[in-house]
């Protein structure tokens, strides 16, 4: 009868333990919904310019080719650490335009090394000439006019994508 009781309590302790764990779906202080309602991380690009200077921006991405053919469109601001990645199938010579586009940008083109092969600094609101660099890319990335300048962004400063799904 004792080894009953002692394997009974036994049981009950451990549904107990178990029951008390913090389940996968919980944060640390235990709160089922925390994660539930705790939001996706920001996809970022990071470039480190030559003098080890780091410029992180907070990035929509353009994965498709009708996401890619509307861009930053009609849009009337764009965050200073703000902009748009547009991810291309395959690295080749990439061109751009401004049609439709209210904000002046900079664009910066990216190797499938992830390094910035040059830029079309200052391009212009609804203009619909072709921007483009003589090198191929992989990316673009479109940010608000003058960063290239400001933040001293060359070709050969290096791209870092983070908490991209």
């Amino acid at each position: 009868m004792i080894h009953f009781r002692l394997l009974t309590v036994f049981v009950f302790g451990l549904f107990v333990l178990t029951a008390c764990r913090s389940s996968p779906d919980t944060d640390p202080d235990g709160d089922p919904t925390a994660l539930a309602d705790a939001p996706s991380p920001v996809p970022t690009v990071e470039i480190l310019n030559p003098e080890g200077r780091r410029i992180v921006y907070r990035v929509e991405v353009a994965a498709t080719q009708a996401e890619r053919a509307v861009g930053l469109m009609h849009r009337r601001e764009l965050a200073p650490d703000a902009g748009m990645l547009f991810l291309f199938p395959s690295e080749t010579y990439q061109r751009f335009w401004m049609k439709d586009t209210y904000i002046p940008l900079d664009i910066l083109f990216i190797s499938a090394d992830l390094h910035v092969v040059g830029a079309v600094e200052n391009a212009r609101p609804h203009d619909t000439t072709s921007l483009f660099i003589d090198k191929p890319a992989h990316y673009g990335l479109e940010v608000n006019a003058g960063d290239v300048a400001r933040h001293g962004i060359v070709p050969g400063s290096v791209v870092v994508f983070r908490d991209f799904r």
